[in-house]
């Protein structure tokens, strides 16, 4: 048997083309003509707009525990240092004091935007998932067929 550890989904994904009308609440104060530009580039890389206020992204990883990302420096060598991707989108969330909901599971990683206050997406949405995937591109995601699963042993 197979279980499957997910977060709920709500009744209403919507995936957005350029030539569909847009279900999307926009933030009060933002560039609704803009918003809806990004969240189109955002949606063909993978994410989904959940009830109209909210990004989501599902990244695969290799492992659970920790990853590599590397850190760019003056130096032509890079730095390696041993990070997991929820950990670099949680500290550059508290810096730009916008906190995203995030699932860690046995090998993926479920981020998920919105702005609470004004209500809707905004640019602080779509600046930190830019950052969430430009992170996740260093550590190097994999294709959800690559990603190992929680299951019973195999046997030997």
């Amino acid at each position: 048997m197979q279980y499957s550890h997910r977060l709920p989904t709500l009744a209403t994904v919507t995936k957005l083309s350029n030539s569909s009308a847009m279900s999307l609440k926009i933030s009060k104060g933002q560039d609704e003509a803009a918003i809806r530009l990004q969240v189109n580039t955002l949606v063909e890389s993978g994410w989904v707009v959940k009830g109209e206020i909210q990004l989501e992204k599902i990244y695969h990883l290799k492992t659970y525990t920790k990853v590599i990302v590397r850190e760019k420096g003056p130096s032509v060598t890079a730095k390696l240092t041993s990070k997991d991707l929820h950990n670099v989108i949680a500290i550059k969330s508290k810096s730009e004091n916008h906190h995203p909901k995030m699932l860690t599971e046995f090998s993926t990683l479920t981020v998920q935007w919105t702005t609470h206050n004004p209500r809707g997406i905004s640019d602080k949405d779509i600046r930190m998932a830019k950052y969430s995937d430009a992170q996740a591109e260093s550590v190097g995601t994999v294709k959800p067929s690559e990603a190992p699963r929680c299951g019973p042993a195999s046997p030997t």
